[in-house]
């Protein structure tokens, strides 16, 4: 039977072999990896013993979604972390796994901000960014749960540090204003205008349909209970029976109770209860339901100021509405509610006593119909004001105590002003919000129930087996059909509110002052070529939103340089068909085109076939540029210069013709490159190994970072490259570098998270005396996409090593930038017999005469290392130092004298360091 099972054709069936093979689903070609199997073997195999391979799968391919997976994998890691707890054994293992499991947070907390920030360096779109953030992925092949960042964000779970990044709160705020970014450029006309039309439902415009109608719920409400029906006179006269007021606010209750998060549902519980438990009458004030819903009604009242729920105050600023509401929500959760908890039983009692005592007071007559409103309302309403006189006098009371300590903490973060506990509360809750209202064609309460036209006739035919899986799978086009017939027109109306936010100083560009802008049009058409160039890199960062298609073609499409990129909102494929059809072609030297990874191959090819004269080619980020772009550069650009490839589809095979007919070829940058393997290499190198006469003299920048090559690999390219001053082989294969950069006359040399040993390295930096940059961050950390400096055991470079190097770096006069990142090792042997550190002598023999010094994720380091920026002597002179990075080591304000000698420091990183006052660091520098 397992033969007939597993597909054998000469297995003979038998009585329990089935009758019908089973049918197996076909699966999709771009299914989106699990995440359940990713996180088990990080979990098994230790997150210090990962590499970036590990973390994702290697079907993702795009930068952005493998971004997005990682940082998944090392949130739910995190999340596991937190949540594991040992209560059983004896005091020494409870204790021996809490340390353990605060050295696995630290170190998934490096983690996730090393591949956060190596991402952040590489990207230059906020399209990248964005779906870094929203990727959803799933998480287990049976369940239909998937996860996203930012739901980690909005959760308790998530690391501080990755929830206050500027870069995320901007992408989080550009989403709550704009919307998700939507790619149109492979779309017909009518599904880009559909797309644009659907775009006017930003996540606020969502929100303010929400309230405005949740609004017009409380007012049908408030008449309600301000002019309720009464009980008939006539006893044998029946009771008012519902009509469309009441009938509205059971259905809109009713409507609610499918939204998110739960308690939030509870007063329209109270309400569909209580209309529900009379019918088919309705409650009159003598009712106790009636009393029910004057308390849902105060409910939803108090409700409208909570930062949770749909409430007025997300129309203002986040960063400053929401500090002081989580402010006063702390204050009454965590001081009057306990009181009035701890005091309400003798409340109650009192009050019980002082009605009965008061009973013969309120005569039978204000119960007639008569009266105005209910004698319950009134006392319900008094309450309610009384409730929010107090809650707002506690409030005050709350902010007066609490002012002085937060004029003491000036911070230059608005989220903060009210502590950094609250800032991170309220920043929770805007993201929740965000993400609530960010779901794609929802629908609000009572328009909700409209979703049920589509649903239920599908979810019949498919419990009766009537219905294809490709009808099942349909009612997406009728649930937004539906939502563009009801929705969408309400946010069209309700989002003129922000369409200011589309004009410039108050009026639409090009329309404010046809006059003054035709004039400005015709300036820049006159405009010298360089100069154009300048004012085109100005518009692009300080207001890309009027750099539409049209001015770019018309202004800035001319030689000698075109640069474009995918961020900008006007470019697409007619602005690269303009750089095509340009009479200006042939006058045109440099051309960079980055992140379009959406065009194809022969676009680019297209483009650079008319481009004769063309010296700088920069295709970054281009993933689809291949086999053909390669052959036309090869035969079209013979003066080529400098050629940036990294991150797209070429292979080894398809620069070789490039090498072969750009004789003048100064910078080749291959990097990111995942099919550049030893095996795929070998092919370029047997092109020119029969020519013993082939050199590329004049090739003297090679960026080879985040690839799949060794040493053994690269040894004979490297040999027809004799004059190579700038090698970057960050994340590679690298071991050993004697044989291979012998004879170079080396000026910078970045070896990242390679497996290159101390002595090697050593022996290696002493052949090039006139080096100015060398970054040598987590060494031996393997081979990767960030710095693996969570692999402690892994780390090549100990203090024997660094004291070895500061020997050789001292006597190189043009050291500008060194780069010791993530070396955990450093420090940690100690320095018998001497009077500082190995990292201390390093810093003052060496540190102080560069000009970028980065020692950040080095534990071990200390104030004390810093001593040496001090001046010993006269002729020393100050530190040249400009840029000091000390993020995540363990200085504190005992630093602060020794970084104040840096007369010429402009930028200083102290994240995650033991500095517990700005104002002690700023006194000094």
């Amino acid at each position: 039977m397992d033969d007939v099972e597993n597909g054998a054709t000469d297995a003979q069936p038998t009585e329990t072999t089935a009758l019908l093979p089973p049918r197996e689903m076909p699966q999709p070609t771009n299914a989106l990896p699990l995440l359940e199997p990713v996180i088990l073997r990080v979990l098994a195999k230790g997150i210090a013993s990962c590499t970036d391979v590990d973390l994702c799968p290697a079907q993702v391919r795009s930068r952005a979604e493998q971004i997005a997976f990682s940082l998944l994998v090392l949130l739910y890691a995190r999340y596991n972390a937190q949540i594991r707890k040992q209560s059983r054994g004896d005091v020494l293992e409870i204790w021996q796994a809490q340390q353990q499991q605060t050295q696995d947070l630290y170190l998934l907390d490096q983690r996730l901000l090393s591949i956060w920030a190596a991402f952040l360096a590489q990207c230059q779109s906020e399209a990248a960014v964005e779906r870094a953030l929203w990727m959803s992925f799933p998480y287990e092949k049976e369940e239909c749960r998937s996860k996203r960042v930012v739901d980690f964000l909005s959760s308790y779970s998530a690391l501080e540090d990755l929830l206050t990044h500027p870069v995320v709160l901007l992408s989080i705020r550009r989403v709550w204003k704009r919307g998700r970014i939507q790619d149109e450029d492979e779309a017909s006309p009518s599904t880009r205008l559909a797309h644009r039309y659907d775009a006017l439902c930003t996540p606020r415009v969502m929100h303010l349909v929400d309230l405005v109608i949740l609004l017009a719920y409380m007012a049908i409400f408030a008449h309600f209970l301000i002019l309720p029906p009464t009980h008939p006179v006539d006893p044998t006269m029946l009771s008012t029976s519902p009509d469309v007021r009441e009938f509205v606010l059971m259905l809109y209750s009713f409507a609610k109770l499918s939204v998110r998060p739960a308690f939030t549902i509870i007063p329209y519980i109270l309400v569909l209860g209580a209309f529900t438990s009379y019918l088919p009458q309705v409650p009159c004030p003598d009712d106790v339901a009636y009393g029910v819903l004057l308390f849902a009604f105060s409910w939803m009242i108090i409700d409208l100021h909570l930062p949770m729920s749909t409430s007025p105050l997300h129309l203002f600023p986040a960063e400053i509405i929401l500090p002081r509401s989580v402010l006063i929500l702390h204050g009454i959760s965590r001081v009057f509610i306990p009181t009035v908890t701890f005091f309400l039983p003798a409340l109650l009692l009192s009050l019980f006593l002082l009605s009965t005592s008061l009973a013969d007071l309120f005569p039978d007559s204000l119960g007639t119909p008569f009266a105005p409103a209910p004698i319950e309302s009134r006392v319900a309403f008094l309450s309610l004001f009384a409730v929010l006189f107090l809650l707002m006098v506690c409030s005050l009371v709350m902010l007066v105590l609490v002012y002085p300590s937060l004029a003491s903490r000036p911070s230059s973060n608005p989220w903060d002003r009210c502590s950094k506990s609250i800032g991170l509360e309220a920043r929770r809750f805007f993201i929740r919000t965000v993400v609530r209202y960010s779901a794609p064609y929802s629908f609000p309460a009572p328009l909700n129930l409209l979703q049920l036209i589509v649903y239920l006739p599908v979810a019949t035919l498919t419990f009766t087996g009537g219905v294809s899986t490709a009808i099942a799978n349909g009612p997406g086009l009728f649930e937004r059909i539906l939502w563009r017939m009801t929705v969408a027109p309400l946010g069209a109306v309700l989002g003129a509110f922000w369409l200011w936010g589309l004009r410039v100083g108050g009026q639409w560009p090009g329309t404010e002052d046809p006059p003054v802008w035709e004039n400005a049009r015709s300036l820049l058409k006159v405009l010298p070529d360089p100069l154009a160039q300048r004012v085109f890199s100005a518009l692009k960062l300080t207001c890309p939103q009027l750099l539409n298609d049209e001015l770019i073609v018309t202004n800035f499409i001319r030689p000698p340089a075109i640069v474009l990129d995918r961020s900008l909102p006007g470019v697409n494929r007619r602005t690269l068909a303009a750089i095509r059809d340009s009479p200006f072609g042939s006058e045109l030297q440099e051309l960079h085109l980055t992140d379009f990874d959406k065009e194809a191959d022969t676009v680019f090819a297209s483009i650079i076939s008319k481009l004769p004269d063309l010296r700088v080619l920069v295709l970054r980020g281009c993933s689809k540029v291949g086999e053909k772009t390669c052959n036309v550069v090869a035969k079209t650009c013979p003066k080529l210069a400098a050629l940036n490839l990294s991150y797209t589809a070429i292979t080894p095979a398809f620069v070789v013709p490039i090498l072969s007919a750009c004789g003048d070829l100064e910078v080749l940058k291959v990097a990111g490159i995942s099919s550049w393997t030893d095996a795929a290499f070998g092919k370029l190198t047997a092109t020119f190994k029969d020519d013993q006469d082939f050199q590329l003299p004049n090739l003297h920048t090679l960026k080879l970072r985040q690839t799949f090559l060794s040493d053994n690999a690269l040894f004979p390219f490297m040999r027809v490259c004799p004059n190579l001053r700038r090698v970057d082989l960050s994340f590679t294969l690298v071991h050993h570098l004697g044989h291979l950069l012998r004879g170079k006359p080396l000026e910078k040399l970045s070896l990242t998270s390679t497996k290159v040993f101390g002595n090697e390295l050593v022996s290696a930096v002493s052949q090039f005396p006139d080096i100015t940059t060398l970054n040598i961050g987590a060494l031996g950390g393997g081979q990767g996409s960030s710095a693996a400096i969570a692999n402690f055991s892994a780390m090549n470079l100990n203090d024997e090593a660094l004291r070895d190097l500061t020997d050789i770096l001292e006597s190189c006069p043009r050291l500008e930038r060194v780069n010791l990142v993530g070396n955990m090792k450093l420090g940690m042997t100690g320095s018998p017999g001497r009077r500082e550190s190995v990292v201390g002598e390093f810093v003052r023999r060496v540190g102080r005469k560069c000009k970028i010094l980065n020692l950040s994720g080095i534990p071990s380091f200390r104030s004390a290392e810093l001593e040496g920026l001090l001046q010993e002597t006269v002729a020393d002179g100050p530190p040249k130092i400009q840029v000091l990075l000390l993020n995540n080591t363990t200085v504190d304000n005992d630093a602060a004298p020794f970084i104040s000698a840096c007369t010429d420091l402009e930028n200083l990183a102290v994240a995650g360091t033991r500095f517990t006052s700005k104002q002690a660091l700023l006194m000094h520098i």
